[in-house]
């Protein structure tokens, strides 16, 4: 008997993969300042470098439009290294005078404006950056997406092979205390913006986002929506049709 893909645990299997990978994001945020902190440390591990995030870096709007500052895969080691070799890109100054690196950021090519979200690898501060050049950086970051693509395709060539770590492993091999790891920061929220004409944006911080027209959704996502957007949707749902709490 021929065996044949079960699209339903095809599914199953994609969306636990999605939440994986959101719980590695959520940890890498969380102990940002120690993983900058110690980049040369593991730089060279494979196995860690290649470690998947789920990051939101597109813009949308409300026509549908959809824009990449670069295209997933994500690598923790790509956004790390990006931002220590760009730190006039990707940084700002730490209230204690060190140099801080951008873990987190998003901007409008229309604008041209950027929000960093930085980390101090020196005080563990973290804090937001307001720049511009929008183009600027996704010409840095897709140039420093191509280098580690290159080095992978190299890897590969040569029979190197091996199964990606677990981000855990990464901070307890960098010595983050187990008590730190198991209590992250709380994952970013979806953010709404209602459009004039009744149209709804629900921006994901993990990856995509759904717009929502009438009864039409548009889908800016790479391989569907995570749980807390289908989360969100159920709720606007529950209120439209007058079940919802309100809240």
């Amino acid at each position: 008997m021929s065996q044949e893909t079960n699209p339903s645990a095809e599914v199953v299997r994609r969306q636990q993969e999605r939440e994986f990978d959101i719980s590695q994001t959520v940890l890498f945020e969380s102990n940002a300042p120690a993983i900058f902190r110690s980049y040369e440390k593991w730089k060279d591990i494979p196995q860690c470098y290649f470690i998947k995030l789920r990051l939101n870096l597109g813009y949308y709007n409300t026509a549908g439009l959809a824009m990449w500052m670069a295209n997933p895969p994500y690598w923790l080691g790509t956004i790390v290294r990006n931002s220590i070799e760009h730190p006039e890109l990707f940084g700002a100054r730490c209230p204690c005078g060190h140099q801080a690196y951008a873990y987190r950021y998003a901007g409008s090519p229309l604008s041209g404006s950027c929000g960093l979200n930085v980390a101090c690898p020196e005080c563990g501060w973290k804090g937001k950056s307001q720049v511009s050049g929008w183009t600027i950086r996704r010409d840095a970051l897709q140039e420093t997406q191509s280098k580690d693509r290159r080095f992978l395709g190299l890897l590969k060539q040569e029979g190197i092979d091996f199964k990606v770590a677990d981000i855990r492993d990464l901070l307890r091999y960098i010595g983050v205390p187990e008590t730190v790891i198991a209590n992250p920061e709380p994952a970013a929220k979806i953010k709404r913006f209602e459009g004039p004409n009744g149209e709804v944006t629900l921006l994901d911080p993990y990856g995509g986002a759904k717009i929502i027209t009438g009864n039409a959704i548009h889908s800016h996502r790479w391989d569907g929506p995570s749980d807390m957007v289908m989360r969100e949707i159920e709720l606007m749902e529950q209120k439209k049709n007058g079940n919802g709490t309100g809240k």
